[in-house]
């Protein structure tokens, strides 16, 4: 067992990151062993749990750890589902040198012979923790609103994640892009975003796309996944549909998933 490692990133709040990170996690959770990984100093995936409080070893603030004394432990939410959760203090990370990428990186790979999958749930912006992710993932996921910004946010993204792969992770691939919080109906904006999106990365868009429903925010609300609390939505099934896309994916592009 040797965890592929998915990181679920955009530098642009609010696309649905978290969202994707904890559906991605359960379905795969389903038929293999998960590890899910809070990187967001927001804790918003963590507050999905209701945990109000992290152990110390349970808290992702350890893999940026380089003192052998600190135990890594993630915290066991069901038979095939682990979380590694954190809050606001993740933040103090920014106040340390570089180096404690490669501390985040080598302290994963340490775990990675205990699941079948990890996925990182990434913060919104470029800094020590997006970039600790990115050197260590195998594959990013990229989740996009059809709005006007979404393709200068992308084009940042996208940039970032070449450069980590010239420097640090030559392996590092980008499964796909995913569009989120669509209209049943698409607006014209969206019509627009869409058909430019397919121009210029036509290669990595992917053919699911999530709609908006208001199944999603009531998931959040009960703690649960959407295919959880929602089994038969639209939500819940385009997330099956998304993971399955991921999945054949990643092995076309050269991992045994």
């Amino acid at each position: 067992m040797s965890a592929k490692i998915i990181a679920i990133a955009n530098q642009k709040g609010g696309v649905g990151k978290t969202t994707s990170a904890i559906n991605i996690a359960h379905i795969l959770s389903e038929t293999n062993k998960v590890l899910l990984i809070d990187d967001d100093p927001q804790g918003n995936c963590t507050k999905c749990f209701t945990i109000d409080r992290i152990a110390p070893e349970s808290d992702t603030i350890t893999l940026y750890s380089d003192s052998p004394s600190e135990t890594v432990a993630p915290l066991v939410v069901t038979d095939t589902l682990a979380l590694l959760g954190t809050h606001i203090h993740l933040a103090a990370v920014a106040e340390r040198t570089y180096e404690v990428v490669f501390d985040f990186k080598s302290r994963l790979l340490s775990l990675r012979d205990h699941y079948d999958y990890i996925v990182i749930d990434c913060p919104p912006n470029f800094g020590y923790l997006l970039n600790a992710a990115l050197i260590s993932a195998d594959f990013i996921l990229v989740p996009i609103e059809l709005d006007i910004f979404a393709l200068d946010g992308l084009r940042d993204l996208i940039q970032s994640i070449e450069r980590t792969r010239k420097r640090h992770n030559p392996t590092l691939k980008v499964a796909g892009i995913v569009a989120n919080k669509v209209h049943g109906q698409k607006t014209r904006i969206e019509k627009e975003i869409e058909a430019e999106l397919h121009h210029i990365y036509s290669k990595l868009l992917l053919d699911t796309q999530i709609t908006l429903s208001v199944k999603i925010p009531e998931s959040h609300a009960s703690s649960k996944a959407v295919t959880d609390h929602a089994p038969n939505s639209q939500q819940a099934l385009q997330y099956r549909r998304l993971v399955d896309e991921l999945i054949t994916r990643m092995i076309a592009m050269g991992s045994h998933a």
